[in-house]
């Protein structure tokens, strides 16, 4: 199973949307094994069903502790604390885009930052902001399920909110171009820390069947950086 590891340990991820709290593993009983992964929070697709977790682009995960959608039916992109992993593969479903199933048992749900990708302007760095951030090469930097989930780094620290931005460049030669933006509002000076957040890709990016490539680009402490993700189109 794709992103899946057992730790002991959770990683503090320093977002005012997303906070995990971590744990001392001496006590087995308190603190049993456990799986990480982030996933899609996903309503039922049909009337009566379940709700789901989407853990990868064909491999889905099903609560068997908790009956009803946490968020209203609302879909967002989440860090997820499991255990008890039963493969339910073979148990009927009506999603046609999933080829894998598991049941699990939730320990803990915590959301990351959902937003949707803001359109591109004529100066983007003046609409959107300019300041200087680094996204972290990890595990959470990823284009999957109709979503860029980005792990980011910079200063803060001062109470002052940042906000982070990102944009389908259409102006460039590559059609899925995004790039990402952050204005520190002032907040220059404070800690290193890390943030997380996930952005719903527009529909251009799903229209085809076939893997696609997306570049990323964003402004670093160092310069103009990017990376390349393959993604599979969204399908639901």
């Amino acid at each position: 199973m794709k992103r899946i590891k057992t730790l002991m340990l959770l990683m503090v991820v320093a977002l005012t949307a997303v906070s995990l709290q971590s744990c001392d593993n001496d006590d087995d009983d308190d603190y049993p094994e456990f799986n990480l992964a982030t996933v899609t929070l996903k309503a039922p697709t049909v009337d009566g069903g379940k709700w789901f977790m989407q853990l990868d682009d064909s491999t889905a995960l099903e609560a068997t502790n908790i009956a009803s959608h946490p968020y209203d039916n609302k879909e967002l992109r989440a860090y997820i604390r499991y255990n008890d992993i039963k493969d339910m593969t073979n148990a009927p479903t009506s999603r046609s885009t999933i080829q894998k199933m598991y049941s699990v048992n939730v320990l803990t749900i915590d959301t990351i930052l959902t937003k949707k990708m803001d359109p591109m302007v004529e100066n983007t760095a003046e609409e959107y902001g300019n300041d200087p951030v680094e996204v972290v090469n990890s595990w959470e930097t990823v284009a999957e399920d109709g979503y860029m989930n980005i792990r980011f780094r910079t200063r803060w620290g001062n109470n002052i909110k940042h906000r982070v931005t990102l944009v389908h460049r259409t102006d460039a030669e590559d059609p899925y171009t995004v790039e990402f933006l952050h204005n520190a509002n002032g907040d220059t000076n404070g800690q290193v820390a890390d943030g997380m957040v996930a952005f719903r890709l527009d529909d251009c990016f799903n229209e085809g069947n076939k893997p696609i490539e997306i570049t990323l680009k964003w402004k670093s402490y160092s310069g103009e950086k990017s990376a390349k993700f393959k993604y599979i189109p969204r399908k639901d």
